[in-house]
């Protein structure tokens, strides 16, 4: 992916949306936000791993954390 939410690859991830995949795996310095970046593809259902070093925004994603 790309640095933060200013830099996400918005395109690829609708045409993601669009194309239907599932059990994605990605890898991003953030996990977006609830609707907009890796939150999309997130309530989409489309993700299977996600390694991500900042969640905090995401308030979807927040709850599924496993902290280690």
């Amino acid at each position: 992916m790309a640095f933060g939410l200013c830099g996400i690859p918005s395109v690829l991830i609708q045409a993601l949306l669009d194309a239907g995949p599932r059990d994605l795996e990605v890898v991003s310095n953030n996990a977006g936000i609830d609707d907009w970046g890796l939150g999309l593809l997130l309530s989409a259902g489309r993700l299977r791993r996600v390694v991500a070093s900042y969640v905090g925004e995401n308030k979807e994603f927040r709850p599924a954390v496993p902290f280690r």
